[in-house]
């Protein structure tokens, strides 16, 4: 029968939404000073320093800042001109997020499967641990942000490790498919 039986608490569905937490910015309000690396944000008084070398020759189209772990970062979107296209070579190459083969490569006769994603365990017991704690603090209390922030950095770790992963085999499967 509906509603029968006591209120388990679950499911409870979180707040969804793209970029959550984050601040997006038009072009007007982000002023770059290459020469000494310098980003000026709205609503801040001060310039803040950034670390990217070189940005790209174009126009600036509009940035998001947000917070990861315990650091900042700033994603731009510049307008650039297109790159030349990749000539075609009759080899083609996939790649997919959610399985165990991550990569997959054919040339009109064989197929030739890439290595399983491997999982950092070491990262995985930290992360373990970390909830372990974070769920023996008192919320409000300056041990509970202090655990939250490190659980968070934990957390960023894993997902820059993915990335870098998908990264990597997204390059090798290019260049498995380039000629010779």
């Amino acid at each position: 029968a509906a509603g029968a039986g006591r209120n388990t608490g679950f499911p409870k569905f979180k707040r969804s939404g793209y970029a959550e937490g984050s601040v997006y910015m038009v072009n007007t309000q982000t002023l770059f000073n290459m020469p000494e690396r310098l980003v000026k944000l709205p609503k801040l008084k001060d310039p803040m320093p950034y670390r990217q070398e070189r940005l790209p020759v174009g126009k600036l189209q509009g940035g998001r800042i947000w917070r990861q772990g315990e650091q900042w970062w700033l994603s731009c979107q510049f307008e650039i001109e297109a790159p030349e296209p990749l000539r075609k070579t009759g080899r083609e190459c996939g790649l997919k997020v959610s399985a165990a083969v991550l990569t997959t490569t054919w040339d009109g006769e064989t197929i030739e499967r890439g290595p399983e994603p491997r999982d950092d365990r070491r990262l995985a017991r930290r992360i373990k641990l970390a909830n372990r704690r974070l769920a023996r603090r008192k919320k409000g209390t300056r041990d509970y942000y202090e655990t939250a922030g490190e659980l968070a950095t934990l957390h960023a770790k894993e997902g820059n490790r993915r990335d870098d992963m998908l990264h990597k085999e997204a390059v090798n499967c290019i260049q498995a498919s380039l000629p010779e």
